[in-house]
């Protein structure tokens, strides 16, 4: 009598195409943070089944591929089943002006314990105007949703100012902050702050202001510190 092999199949199951079943592939997460001009579309060749916004100055539109655009904040993302896996994302900017984000991409759940303490986002210096007498004017325009060289010369995408820093050089004159208006005027600009002679200041405030004399040179120097995370592209 002939033998019968007995061929274990415990652990060599096969797949529709014959071949042994893969177990156990690993596929790996990204994080993009970048910053979107207003109006524009960014599109990233980006394989996964679940996104989410880790930072966003405002609220911008995402749809994976074969989807539709919804909108989404920071905190916010959506989580697909397996058998809607995208291979590509669209990142939609529809506010008239330029917004930093940062989008986590991957598979499966994510786990983020940084709700209370973020460590991707850092405080960094800008420096606004870093030497005197450059100008009888100094436009400080709040940079949060741009991009931007930091003091080091690194790259940085700002999501907040946390604040001016203003030191008046002058021996006699006093200088005053007030709101960057399109056209130079004593009379109707409104004054925030006086910075005397031989003073420095620190202002906590977001928004655009200026500093400005109509006859001579400002002898002060501007820097700008803003909550930052840097750009993965």
């Amino acid at each position: 009598m002939r033998a019968t092999s007995v061929i274990a199949t415990q652990g060599n199951r096969l797949n529709n195409s014959g071949a042994p079943e893969t177990k156990g592939v690993s596929r790996t997460a990204q994080i993009i943070s970048s910053a979107i001009p207003a109006g524009q579309t960014l599109t990233y060749p980006v394989s996964g089944n679940n996104f989410y916004l880790i930072v966003s100055t405002a609220t911008i539109a995402i749809r994976p591929r074969g989807g539709v655009f919804n909108n989404y904040t920071s905190g916010k993302g959506q989580l697909m089943d397996e058998q809607n896996l995208f291979n590509l994302l669209e990142v939609q900017n529809n506010t008239p002006y330029s917004v930093v984000f940062s989008l986590f991409v991957g598979f499966g759940g994510y786990i983020d314990n940084t709700l209370i303490l973020n460590t991707q986002i850092a405080q960094v210096a800008y420096a606004t105007s870093p030497a005197v007498s450059l100008s009888n004017i100094i436009n400080i325009p709040d940079l949060s949703g741009q991009a931007f060289t930091d003091i080091n010369g690194n790259p940085m995408l700002a999501v907040s100012r946390s604040g001016l820093y203003i030191s008046n050089y002058d021996l006699a004159s006093t200088y005053s902050l007030e709101a960057m208006l399109p056209v130079q005027n004593l009379v109707a600009n409104k004054r925030l702050l006086a910075i005397a002679h031989g003073t420095d200041i620190v202002y906590p405030a977001s928004g655009d202001f200026r500093i400005w004399i109509p006859t001579s040179t400002i002898n002060a120097v501007v820097s700008e510190i803003y909550s930052a995370i840097a750009p993965s592209i």
